[in-house]
């Protein structure tokens, strides 16, 4: 089981500010998570973050290095900021450890990031392919069904030209979901997937909380509204009534404040828009 946070504010927070100052940072949480069943996510690291002065495409850092292990993440992390980041950390399931299939994975604009396992995954990996245009064909590089998914997302996603607005990247997650669990129904698969995922252009974020099977435990994925603290507090973020400047989303809270952390509705998308409103829509 993978862990990942998404930060979208107002205001550009340092890379260091969103991974590692927390109590319960990403880097922590690679060396010793406190919800799920992998304790250790030792098996490569990811981040992506925008720039809103150059646009377009997401800067990328991977390695296969544990996130606590790697010198270079320790620079980046003071120096790197952004309106927008993407951060994972990996504990293997599907596909061996190397860059390839370290997360977060990116296509054009946009960036994404998976915890969770598509049970009967090479049962469908074939059909699942024939799907795909050939340009998201060739855009899988590595072997993991997280990329293929994402693969999948943006297949359907580009149906519709770019840009695109918040539901129609809501339609593209929801609807590539459902194209799982089809295949999946059509090869006998009886297992349960789990797709807690993350989808951003680096202005709006759209997020899934997902299980296949309703009797068993779903993966943990919470949500902070708030607004960039003093950097002297315990905490990053505080919790506010009025309009957010900021949004978490994260595998498991960063910090100790857990009545600021609300839980993603299992079965549901978040919605986060650029204007940092925030709805929910079921996955029916």
């Amino acid at each position: 089981m993978c862990r990942f946070l998404v930060y979208l504010g107002k205001e550009a927070g340092t890379l260091g500010d969103i991974i590692e100052k927390p109590e319960n940072s990403l880097i922590n949480q690679s060396k010793q998570a406190k919800e799920g069943k992998h304790l250790l996510n030792a098996d490569g690291f990811g981040v992506s973050w925008y720039n809103q002065k150059t646009g377009g495409a997401p800067g990328i850092f991977k390695s296969v290095q544990p996130a606590w292990n790697n010198q270079n993440l320790k620079h980046l992390v003071a120096k790197v900021q952004s309106h927008c980041f993407m951060a994972h950390v990996r504990a293997s399931t599907v596909g061996y450890v190397n860059t390839f299939n370290c997360h977060p994975f990116s296509y054009e604009n946009y960036s994404f990031v998976h915890n969770g396992t598509i049970h009967g995954f090479d049962a469908i990996r074939r059909s699942l392919l024939s799907t795909l245009g050939k340009d998201y064909f060739n855009s899988i590089k590595g072997q993991t069904d997280s990329e293929y998914f994402f693969a999948l997302v943006m297949n359907l996603l580009y149906q519709r030209p770019a840009p695109h607005t918040i539901d129609q990247m809501a339609d593209a997650l929801a609807a590539a979901i459902h194209e799982i669990n089809r295949l999946r129904l059509l090869v006998g698969d009886t297992n349960h997937s789990v797709i807690n995922a993350s989808l951003t252009d680096g202005k709006k974020v759209v997020s899934s909380r997902y299980i296949s099977n309703d009797a068993k435990e779903p993966f943990s994925l919470y949500y902070m509204l708030g607004k960039a603290s003093d950097k002297s507090e315990a905490h990053l973020f505080t919790s506010q009534n009025t309009a957010p400047e900021a949004i978490v989303l994260a595998s498991e809270p960063l910090t100790d404040c857990c009545n600021s952390w609300e839980e993603v509705p299992v079965n549901h998308l978040l919605l986060a828009d650029e204007d940092l409103s925030v709805r929910f829509r079921s996955i029916t």
